[in-house]
Order: C-alpha cells, then structure tokens, then sequence
C-alpha cells in the first residue's frame, strides 16, 4: 500500500480550494491528548478506574466515554474540553493561548 493510497482512506473533508483537511475522531484527540500528557495507555487506565481494554477502545473509537470522563481526560491531560469534544477550541482557550506570561519573560530597557 502506498502513502497516496493511505491518505486516501483517511476521514476528511476538503476546503473550498479542494485541499484535503484530515478530521480527528475523538479517540484521535484522546490519544494526542494522552501523548501530550507523556501517559501510556496502562496509566490512563489507572487513573481512571478502568481496565487497559476499556481505553483502547475509546482510543479506537469503538465506544465513547461520558462526559464526567471527558472533562477529567481535559483536565489531567491539560487540553480544552471543548477541543477535546468537538476538535474546536473554546473562545476561552484561544483567548489564553494568544496571551502572553510577562511574568517569565526577563525586563527590557
């Protein structure tokens, strides 16, 4: 199988221009999320309550996790909510990723 074929069986819609624009599943988001965090699968599972199965299978989109357990996911995994939903960013989100810290950065004269 080639590269051009693969591309080809992922979910997608295209822009306006006919540019391919790939969409992440939720379990998509939850394992990017996951990665981000640095936790592995077996982790999650621990900190959740839930069996290493039961994560693969949110990760793989096979059954979706309830909301209490979305928002937990956002939380420990320092993601948005929404994003983590939907794959669109809250305004609030957006607002905070645009603001810079002044406290960290070093004075200038």
């Amino acid at each position: 199988m080639t590269a051009i074929s693969l591309l080809d069986r992922l979910p997608r819609r295209d822009d306006e221009d006919g540019a391919r624009i790939p969409e992440w599943t939720l379990g998509d988001r939850l394992r990017k999320s996951m990665d981000l965090a640095g936790m592995g699968v077996g982790e999650m599972a621990e900190a959740f309550g839930v069996s290493r199965e039961t994560v693969s299978r949110w990760l793989g989109d096979r059954t979706r996790p309830k909301k209490s357990t979305l928002w937990m996911w956002a939380a420990g995994c320092g993601v948005d909510l929404q994003w983590l939903e939907t794959g669109e960013a809250s305004p609030e989100a957006v607002r905070l990723q645009s603001v810079r810290h002044q406290g960290l950065e070093p004075r200038t004269r």
